[in-house]
C-alpha cells in the first residue's frame, strides 16, 4: 500500500497548495480527500502490521497507532469544514482549534512521543549493551494509551458548541499525560547520554 498512499499524500498537498494559492474551494475539497484517503491506506496498513505484531505490544507501539487514529479524523474534519464554510474554513472557522488538538496534539504529539520512546531505547541499548530494552508492561501501557487517547479526543469535542465543559477535565488529562510521557522519555535520554560500556 506504500505507493498509493504515497501519491495520493503527495496529491493531496499539491492540491491543497494549489487550491489555497488560487482560492479554489474545489481544488482544496480534492487535496482534503486525497490526504484523508491516503491516511486511511496508512492507517489500514499500520493496523495489519498490528495484527502479527510480538505481543504485548510496547508502549511506544501503542502510541504510534493510536496517533494514526487522529489523523484521518482530523482531515475527516478539514474535509467536512471546507465543503461547509469554504476554502478558509478549516484555519479560520470554528472547526480550527479542534483540528489543532487533532493534528498536533493527537497525531504530532502522539508520533513524537512514541518515536522518542522507541529510538532513545535503543541509543542507550547500543552504547551501553548491558542495559536491557523496555519490557512492556501491559497494564500500564494500556492504561496510559487510553488515556491519552481519550485526553486528546475529549480536548477536541470540547470545541463543538455546548461540550465546552469537557476543556478543563481534558486538557488536565492530557497534559497529566503528556507530564509522564516527558518524564519517560527525559528517563531515557539520560541513560542514552551516559557513559559508552567498553
Amino acid at each position: 500500500m506504500q505507493r498509493p498512499t504515497y501519491i495520493l499524500w503527495l496529491l493531496g498537498i499539491v492540491g491543497l497548495a494549489v487550491g489555497a494559492a488560487f482560492d479554489r474551494a474545489g481544488v482544496l475539497a480534492i487535496g482534503w480527500t486525497c490526504l484523508l484517503l491516503a491516511a486511511t491506506l496508512l492507517a489500514v496498513n499500520l493496523l495489519a502490521s498490528l495484527r502479527t505484531a510480538v505481543r504485548p505490544l510496547v508502549l511506544p507501539a501503542r502510541l504510534l497507532a493510536l496517533a494514526q487514529v487522529f489523523l484521518p479524523a482530523g482531515l475527516l474534519l478539514a474535509l467536512v469544514a471546507a465543503l461547509d464554510t469554504g476554502a478558509e474554513g478549516p484555519f479560520t472557522g470554528p472547526p480550527r482549534a479542534a483540528l489543532a488538538v487533532l493534528l498536533l496534539a493527537g497525531w504530532i504529539g502522539l508520533t513524537v512521543a512514541g518515536s522518542l520512546l522507541h529510538l532513545l531505547a535503543i541509543l542507550a541499548r547500543i552504547r551501553n549493551f548491558t542495559l536491557p530494552m523496555p519490557q512492556p508492561r501491559p497494564l500500564r501501557d494500556r492504561t496510559l494509551t487510553v488515556t491519552a487517547g481519550a485526553g486528546v479526543a475529549a480536548l477536541a469535542l470540547a470545541r463543538a458548541p455546548g461540550l465546552a465543559p469537557l476543556g478543563a477535565p481534558a486538557a488536565a488529562v492530557t497534559t497529566a499525560v503528556g507530564g509522564l510521557l516527558t518524564i519517560r522519555v527525559l528517563a531515557l535520554a539520560l541513560r542514552a547520554a551516559g557513559p559508552t560500556a567498553s
